[in-house]
């Protein structure tokens, strides 16, 4: 098994950080510690995890029109045991930021081209039942 980390970021997402600020409407970077065979069943992981971490700081996406949120792997790396063990089970929260009118356009955009050139980078938020 090898050590991974995994950063997420969420798109068209609704915190209680954001505020009111621009309705509120943002998106988030957060990472993930998992240890898996391989990258690619390290990223489908990581649907649990970020389903349980924005549950505990209520975080939820937002859908409007062609705003709909979204989350994808922005990056992930191979890290040794030691960093694994250190950061294992540890909630890192999460790092927002507030999208602006003419970003939105830009990011719902990406997000159709990551549905149709590169599915494999998105992730749905789903809690396993146990």
């Amino acid at each position: 098994m090898t050590s991974y980390q995994i950063m997420v970021e969420g798109v068209f997402t609704r915190a209680p950080q954001l505020g009111l600020l621009v309705a509120g409407l943002g998106g988030f970077h957060t990472t993930f510690f998992v240890m898996s065979i391989s990258a690619n069943n390290a990223a489908h992981k990581v649907s649990e995890l970020l389903a349980t971490r924005m549950a505990a700081h209520s975080v939820v996406g937002h859908d409007s029109g062609c705003f709909v949120a979204y989350y994808w792997i922005h990056d992930i790396w191979e890290v040794t045991s030691e960093k694994y063990e250190e950061y294992e089970g540890h909630d890192a929260g999460f790092t927002f930021f507030l999208i602006g009118p003419m970003e939105r356009f830009f990011l719902a955009a990406r997000r159709l081209y990551f549905k149709k050139c590169r599915p494999w980078l998105l992730v749905q938020p789903r809690i396993l039942a146990e």
